[in-house]
């Protein structure tokens, strides 16, 4: 992908900030999206990298935690009564 289209309002923020730093609007957004990929890959490794360990651990995975409170909730009827 060349080319794409930015709005109207990001074109103009590009311009004012390429023309306050003296870059060009071409380098300040290749600068962006790389940047950008950078955080969503590192991200990504985190994320992956915090589940192994959760495993390893023995925490429990949302579909387990929600299991758990709905047989929890399904056990004690809609008596219970409120903390305070």
């Amino acid at each position: 992908m060349d080319t794409f289209t930015l709005p109207k309002t990001l074109t103009r923020r590009l311009g004012r900030v390429a023309q306050q730093t003296g870059a060009r609007a071409e380098s300040l957004v290749r600068d962006a999206v790389k940047g950008h990929l950078d955080y969503l890959e590192w991200l990504g490794r985190s994320l992956d990298e915090a589940e192994e360990e959760a495993g390893r651990e023995g925490w429990l995975g949302t579909a387990q935690v929600r299991g758990a409170l709905a047989a929890e909730i399904g056990g004690h009827g809609r008596g219970r009564s409120k903390v305070r």
